[in-house]
């Protein structure tokens, strides 16, 4: 079995591109050493950038950020925080 996600974005885009100009799904994903299915997906949801696997977030980066820096000065001052409490 191969590596996950191996494949550039540039090479999704391209490979994208040619099969919406007519070229196979298989065929193009061959040429661009992305996976078959994974190609078929991706033309499926008509999208043509990489996604990361699973569920939408629900924070933003930068809220996430804010969060763990408010989680460590928490910290610092004495309150411990768990999991749970997060």
């Amino acid at each position: 079995m191969g590596k996950h996600g191996v494949w550039s974005e540039e090479s999704l885009k391209n490979a994208v591109a040619a099969v919406k100009n007519g070229s196979s799904v298989r065929a193009t994903a061959a040429a661009c050493g992305i996976p078959r299915k994974t190609l078929a997906d991706y033309i499926k949801i008509r999208i043509d950038t990489k996604q990361s696997p699973g569920p939408k977030t629900v924070f933003s980066a930068e809220e996430e950020d804010d969060l763990v820096a408010r989680i460590l000065k928490l910290q610092k001052v004495g309150f411990q925080l768990s999991s749970v409490d997060v």
